[in-house]
């Protein structure tokens, strides 16, 4: 039972170039070898030939794994010029001129429409801490955000503001400027995506660009993206994502109108001239600024009346309305990275909305403080204080946990140190603090992202949701 032919289809294999894969006499050569190997099985006397079997078993295995491997390679060299770049669907979608899909993020816009065409964009929204769903409509050239509130039929105008949604055309135009390293392929909704991990630019930020990672599928046939992924770098689950991606189906512009519906009492919140930062804050007051979890800043606490905050920091900014009808308000210090909350304690809000009218004005005091970055749309400053213990804008998740140990639950932009009455939120990198919110110390969650069901309650209520 010698074979010859396997020998010498060894033999070649040994020699046998790679690059241009298995060549006709070896592929021949060896398809009879193993149909001789086979069949010979049935005559082989077991007790005899035993190490005879192993070699020739080992040959036969030498001689499957190597044909297995040059067709391995053939394939991939044959099918990577065919492949989908990144570049590619840059270009594709270029030369798009509107885009509409849904909208996810965790659970508090699950499946709402979305519409962009040109500058103009349109994002429904159903948060639940609103206690009703609104509709933010975009002018990305003028940078107003005309909000409406379809159950109330009301509508707020408001300009120099941050836009909800990034740019989803900016997104994938700036992810080329950086690292895309491909995922491979997935199938969603029956259909055969391939995936590529990219970055989304933040702006500026400690004076560096944030990166915040991406994923971004795209059908290969089209070249354009189905799905936009944003990756919590902490948990690796998936923070919010666009899906149903459609490009260049047709936008009806009523749908982004800068205009309120017929019957809808209107609200213009516009600056009518642009804010003017005051002066930087002294060394004097920096070193007064000092943030103490669950109770205050300086010496100004949480449930002070808004004289004693204005005593310490001056008249606000400006002043916006909030909470229940607007009545309550949020006190800007821009200039500082400051925001206080000015309204009613919880406790003493009635469930029932024929009672808020009881609330008095004199009763409202300094809720919660949040502290912030310098912000890309509204102009400001980073704030400079500190925390108690040291921790800054700037500062890193390292130094955090370092300073007051593991949250009670996080994700890659926030922390929640509930029981200390703090919660840290984070830049896109994940690493560097970007702000701070100083609350109550309490047991229950501070944000509503999925993992933890926000506190049931009646009464409507503004929470810091991100």
């Amino acid at each position: 039972m010698d074979t010859p032919e396997l020998d010498e289809a060894v033999e070649h294999l040994t020699r046998a170039p790679i690059a241009t894969g298995p060549s006709d006499e070896l592929k021949a050569s060896t398809v009879l070898a193993m149909s001789r190997r086979v069949w010979g099985q049935t005559t082989l006397l077991p007790a005899i030939q035993a190490s005879q079997m192993r070699r020739r078993r080992l040959r036969y295995l030498a001689v499957a794994a190597g044909l297995l491997l040059l067709l391995g390679a053939a394939f991939l060299f044959f099918a990577a010029p065919s492949s989908l770049t990144f570049a590619q669907v840059v270009q594709q979608v270029n030369k798009t001129t509107t885009l509409q899909g849904k909208s996810d993020e965790m659970d508090l816009w699950r499946g709402m429409p979305f519409y962009i065409k040109g500058k103009r964009e349109r994002w429904e929204q159903n948060n639940p801490y609103l206690g009703q769903p609104n509709t933010d409509i975009i002018d990305r050239d003028s940078g107003e955000l005309l909000t409406l509130f379809p159950k109330q039929k009301r509508a707020q105008l408001e300009n120099n503001i941050m836009p909800t949604m990034p740019d989803l055309y900016a997104v994938i135009r700036e992810a080329a400027e950086h690292p895309v390293q491909p995922l491979g392929e997935k199938i969603v909704d029956g259909r055969r995506l391939v995936g590529f991990s990219a970055s989304m630019k933040q702006g500026h930020f400690v004076g560096k660009t944030i990166l915040a990672p991406v994923h971004i599928w795209v059908d290969p046939k089209t070249k354009l993206p189905v799905r936009l992924e944003y990756i919590d770098t902490i948990t690796g689950k998936t923070l919010g994502a666009l899906t149903d991606l459609r490009f260049d189906e047709p936008v009806d512009d009523a749908l982004l109108a800068m205009k309120a519906p017929d019957g809808f009492r209107v609200e213009d919140l516009r600056s009518r001239e642009p804010l003017k930062l005051r002066p930087a804050a002294t060394t004097q007051l920096i070193e007064k600024l000092v943030l103490h979890p669950g109770v205050g800043i300086g010496d100004v606490k949480l449930g002070d009346p808004p004289a004693k905050l204005i005593a310490f920091l001056g008249e606000p900014e400006f002043r916006d309305g909030r909470g229940i009808e607007g009545k309550e308000q949020t006190y800007h210090y821009p200039s500082l990275g400051l925001r206080f909350e000015v309204g009613w304690d919880p406790a003493l809000v009635p469930d029932e909305p024929k009672d808020w009218n009881k609330l008095r004005a004199q009763d409202m005091t300094v809720q919660e403080v949040f502290v912030d970055a310098a912000r890309i749309g509204t102009p400001g400053r980073d704030f400079p204080g500190a925390t108690d213990h040291g921790i800054r804008i700037g500062s890193t998740r390292k130094d955090v946990e370092a300073a007051y140990g593991k949250p009670a639950w996080e994700f890659m932009q926030d922390a929640d140190y509930r029981k200390l009455g703090l919660a840290v939120g984070y830049a896109g990198d994940g690493v560097h603090v970007c702000g701070f919110i100083i609350m109550k110390p309490s047991d229950k969650p501070i944000f509503f992202l999925g993992d933890e069901p926000p506190a049931p309650s009646t009464a409507p209520t503004t929470k810091p949701v991100r």
